[in-house]
């Protein structure tokens, strides 16, 4: 990138960033502090391409989280005191990190077959019997014998000819197709609710700390997310055997909690002595069970 493009770039920034940076006092010196960031970057062996590209246009988010990564890894840090007026924070290096996980159990959804329904259609041929009553005639010739005279009008000696016509019926079949039954498919939806039931890990840190406390009598184990190892309040107090006794008021004195009235079966403010106190995590867990506690 040359001289020329970086100017330009520089300008339009100013431009985009002037409103957001109200502590700046004109555009020139929020101008003269990009200059000089990109500068130092240029004298540091990153390039104004780099700057460009990771920034995004926002010079000093890009500054500050790469200080940031420098710090954490124990390099010679880009110096940013002059940027938009802002320093940046350097974080402390810590000696050694445990990480502290913790398993989500995510439901989701997918569909499965559980099969198909076919209904396929193909010809049967069946055969039928059907009754049907024909009529057939037949000519007969019958011969009689007569004795009569010839009628003078007849002619008897000249040539005749009669005919009669047999007929007879024969069965026509035909055969016509009807729909007598129709089959449809459909689908129906039902809703069900089920209940997932697994198991998810997560990590529990526990804290061996020989020092004395006045906020916990000194003799507590600690676990991660107890606020220190301190009983503040709001946390939930339980009982040995797993019964929610009431909810941290305050810390009445050094050796005693003061339970809130608002969670008692009574109505009334009762007292734990930090004696009955087994260990502190994001709840209270008390040595006793709630018969002991009441005989105590």
């Amino acid at each position: 990138m040359s001289n020329i493009d970086v100017a330009q770039w520089l300008e339009q920034w100013v431009e985009s960033n002037l409103g957001d940076h109200a502590h700046v006092g004109s555009k020139a010196e929020m101008h003269d502090q990009a200059k000089a960031c990109v500068e130092e970057a240029l004298a540091a062996g990153i390039s104004v391409a780099e700057v460009k590209d990771a920034a995004g246009g926002d010079l000093e988010a890009y500054f500050v989280e790469r200080q940031n990564r420098a710090a954490d890894r124990g390099e010679g840090r880009l110096d940013t005191t002059g940027i938009l007026g802002s320093p940046a924070v350097v974080p402390s290096q810590p000696d050694e990190v445990i990480s502290v996980c913790e398993e989500r159990l995510e439901v989701g959804k997918r569909e499965v077959s559980h099969g198909k329904l076919r209904v396929q259609s193909h010809v049967v041929e069946t055969a039928v019997d059907e009754r049907v009553s024909l009529r057939s005639e037949t000519v007969q010739v019958d011969r009689r014998p007569v004795d009569r005279a010839v009628d003078v009008a007849e002619d008897p000696f000249r040539d005749r000819s009669i005919e009669l016509e047999e007929f007879t019926e024969e069965a026509v079949v035909s055969k016509q197709a009807r729909v007598v039954e129709e089959i449809y498919l459909r689908k129906e939806v039902h809703d069900r609710t089920e209940t997932i039931r697994d198991t998810v890990r997560h990590t529990e840190v526990e804290i061996e700390d020989g020092r004395v406390s006045a906020d916990v009598g000194g003799v507590l184990g600690v676990r991660e997310g107890s606020d220190n190892g301190r009983i503040v309040e709001h946390m939930e107090v339980f009982a040995s055997d797993g019964t929610k006794v009431g909810t941290v008021d305050h810390m009445e004195g050094s050796d005693r909690i003061k339970l809130a009235k608002s969670t008692s079966p009574d109505g009334e403010h009762h007292f734990v002595p930090l004696t009955w106190v087994d260990h502190v995590d994001r709840h209270v867990h008390l040595n006793k069970t709630v018969s002991e506690m009441k005989a105590g």
